[in-house]
């Protein structure tokens, strides 16, 4: 699947709401974005520059949950 086909996939959009929430500064998703994280790197084989591009954030905080 391309990017911008994952970005409209509405499952990934749910999963990336978790990580996007910590990013954001809610520390208390840091469970659920790890879990979201991890389907998202098994069922969808993204890299961690996707989901920083997707949340907006930088590498340093997708590091954190990735």
């Amino acid at each position: 699947m391309k990017k911008e086909d994952l970005l409209n996939d509405p499952i990934v959009k749910m999963l990336l709401e978790d990580v996007k929430g910590y990013v954001d500064g809610n520390k208390a998703l840091l469970s659920e974005a790890k879990r979201s994280v991890a389907i998202l790197k098994k069922e969808y084989d993204v890299t961690p520059s996707f989901i920083a591009s997707a949340c907006d954030a930088g590498m340093g905080a997708v590091s954190e949950v990735w």
